[in-house]
């Protein structure tokens, strides 16, 4: 059995969510948190070239998981509009501004 941790993942894009879900499916008991200072997670970014050209007409279809189906789905804690202002990796802290 894996030992309890804690991870932090910063940034919601497509990048930040992979590495979020994978880091659960490795250790389950894992408590891992994902910080995303916009609305939005789990965004195809390969896509926004044809969001941007008019082709893709809703932002919204490039949007794979919202934080609630993210969390429940990879049992990742999600926090949107929630900027890490600092990370002090010797004493394992963040500071993180509510954005909200």
């Amino acid at each position: 059995m894996k030992r309890q941790v804690k991870i932090i993942v910063i940034g919601g894009n497509a990048a930040g969510p992979a590495a979020a879900a994978k880091a659960k499916r490795y250790n389950p008991n894992a408590d891992v948190l994902l910080f995303e200072a916009s609305e939005f997670i789990s965004t195809g970014t390969c896509e926004l070239p044809y969001v941007l050209s008019g082709e893709i007409e809703n932002i919204y279809k490039i949007v794979f998981f919202n934080p609630a189906t993210f969390e429940r789905e990879k049992n990742v804690e999600v926090f949107v509009k929630h900027f890490v202002e600092e990370i002090d990796t010797k004493r394992k802290l963040i500071v993180v501004k509510d954005l909200i």
